[in-house]
């Protein structure tokens, strides 16, 4: 594939340097960065960057999350006991 770029002068200056320096071509060059760019993440590198650029510290390990589906029908049940003897109270 042919790829055409416009460069800023002061780019291309430093372009043409880089180039010379790691005697290589410009393909070569710009195919590399390419890849880099491109290749696959890490997902646990990338998730520890976003904690540290915004903050995030690790989840508390000390709450754990419940689920209230777990008991949902034995509450229901309460709850109709509860208005059942208020009922015969009342």
């Amino acid at each position: 594939m042919t790829l055409s770029v416009r460069v800023d002068r002061d780019l291309e200056a430093h372009f043409e340097l880089e180039i010379k320096r790691l005697k290589t071509t410009k393909s070569e060059f710009v195919n590399k960065l390419l890849r880099q760019a491109l290749a696959p993440k890490d997902p646990m590198q990338l998730l520890l960057e976003i904690r540290s650029k915004y903050g995030i510290g690790e989840p508390s390990e000390s709450t754990p999350r419940t689920s209230n589906s777990s008991n949902t029908k034995e509450r229901a049940i309460q709850t109709a006991r509860a208005k059942h003897l208020a009922n015969r109270a009342g």
